[in-house]
């Protein structure tokens, strides 16, 4: 463009910047989360959440839940109905859990 106008550009501002999350892999919290769900390890993802705002303020937090992401806000999206079954499995192991 600038080839058409010398003048011509942009310029941007930060609206908003998400903090990113870091929650040890060996915090209680994710050794929770790993015995409820069964999995033995923790993974790391490139989208933003609120999670890292509660991190920031002193929350321990993890970001789980039913389907694939690769899913997730997309114009087909859909959770199969296995993966809602599992989550709700895990809601009740958490909360037995959390209410002893």
């Amino acid at each position: 463009m600038k080839a058409v106008d010398p003048a011509c550009g942009f310029s941007y501002s930060v609206e908003l910047e998400m903090p990113g999350m870091a929650l040890p892999p060996d915090h209680e919290l994710a050794s929770l989360i790993k015995h409820l769900t069964g999995s033995n390890s923790t993974g790391a993802v490139a989208y933003g959440t609120e999670g890292g705002f509660y991190e920031q303020a002193g929350i321990p937090t993890i970001i789980c839940g039913p389907g694939h992401i690769a899913q997730a806000h997309q114009p087909d999206e859909w959770i199969a109905v296995s993966e809602l079954d599992a989550c709700d499995r895990f809601i009740r192991r958490l909360t037995d859990r959390l209410t002893v």
